[in-house]
């Protein structure tokens, strides 16, 4: 099964034990050290019209192209991303790597939290 929810729900502590059963397989984007939540990469971003990324098939062409202008080793080596800081505390830990007047640790975090309208 998969549950596109952040929040990790398969409990480790209710399949331990020498009658414990197997958890169920179920994939989702976050887990954590309690959970057995399977995880997996979220790639329906592309899908996204809020975020303007073209569609993969371009961005793909694109991507090359600036792949020969820029060799990686001539890049910046900066780490990005864009998320919700309130879905897990490591989470939040991330955040405090972000630059500030203090440090710049070559990252650039960026708290982006979606409102479901219906």
């Amino acid at each position: 099964m998969f549950d596109c929810v952040d929040w990790p729900v398969v409990m480790a502590r209710n399949y331990t034990g020498r009658n414990a059963s197997a958890p169920p397989p179920l994939f989702r984007y976050c887990g954590d050290e309690e959970t057995l939540d399977i995880v997996i990469p979220d790639w329906s971003f592309w899908c996204w019209p809020e975020i303007n990324i073209k569609p993969w098939e371009s961005l793909l062409k694109d991507l090359k192209e600036g792949n020969e202008r820029v060799k990686w080793m001539d890049r910046e080596p900066y780490a990005y991303w864009k998320g919700n800081p309130a879905v897990a505390a490591t989470r939040q830990d991330l955040l405090k790597c972000n630059v500030s007047k203090m440090q710049d640790w070559n990252a650039r975090l960026y708290a982006q939290v979606f409102v479901l309208r219906t």
